[in-house]
């Protein structure tokens, strides 16, 4: 599974600080080499020591070219620092933080999770699956398409991927490859069948088991490999005559 850059998750602002700080580098190493014909490494030197404002003074523009060039540099240097600070600040008030660091932690634990379950489709359904595998210890990666059905206050320990379940990539961020088992419960017939169809294709030895909806669903999934197909209604009118079977026989 690729790895989500860290750049990619960071605020707009912080990107911006950190190309223009890129930017002044490397244009003050270039002006300081032909301006003032120092080597690479003693120009990025030079303009790091001037825009940070330390002021060693180890290294100084001898011309009134060299001079010049420091002024700009050190006033894009405030400016940067300036615009720089205020980002960081408001990175950290926010709550962006937050939320980078809870995304990084989420990539890491879905990078490490093998012989796991994972769970199509957060419904009624899903959310009871997860519920009773919590009771159980079991491991378990949730992939909704609706993020929103997920951020609630009793999520905060559930692996949640927010994407399709038919795509192969969303899949292979939910670990399926390593995953045991995969069980997809959303309550279409032929989203479950495109679902099991690609999980098998990325790791033919997981175990499958999938909702149906209609009776001759059944027939179409046991074409493709489904171990396990689970009708509700037949397990509701299976639970519905136990319970008058034991009355009876009580």
């Amino acid at each position: 599974m690729a790895k989500a850059p860290l750049w990619s998750l960071l605020p707009k602002g912080l990107k911006i600080s950190a190309l223009l700080f890129l930017t002044v580098l490397a244009a003050g190493t270039i002006g300081f080499h032909f301006i003032e014909d120092r080597t690479l490494f003693s120009s990025l030197y030079w303009t790091v020591e001037t825009v940070t404002t330390v002021g060693y003074g180890d290294i100084l523009p001898t011309g009134m070219a060299g001079r010049s060039f420091a002024i700009v540099i050190m006033l894009f240097g405030v400016s940067l620092g300036l615009y720089s600070l205020s980002s960081m600040v408001g990175f950290m008030v926010s709550g962006e933080f937050t939320r980078v660091r809870k995304v990084i932690n989420l990539n890491s634990q879905l990078e490490n999770i093998k012989n796991h379950v994972i769970i199509c489709g957060y419904g009624r359904v899903g959310r009871k699956a997860a519920e009773k595998m919590d009771r159980l210890g079991l491991k378990y990666v949730i992939v909704d398409r609706n993020e929103g059905a997920y951020n609630t206050t009793d999520n905060g320990h559930r692996l949640f991927v927010n994407g399709d379940a038919t795509i192969g990539s969303v899949l292979s961020k939910a670990g399926i490859s390593r995953a045991s088992f995969i069980i997809s419960c959303i309550p279409d017939d032929s989203v479950n069948l495109y679902i099991i169809m690609e999980a098998i294709e990325m790791n033919p030895g997981i175990k499958t088991i999938v909702r149906a909806s209609r009776e001759e669903s059944v027939k179409r999934y046991r074409k493709v490999g489904v171990t396990e197909v689970i009708l509700p209604e037949e397990v509701a009118a299976d639970q519905m005559v136990n319970f008058i079977v034991d009355d009876l026989s009580s």
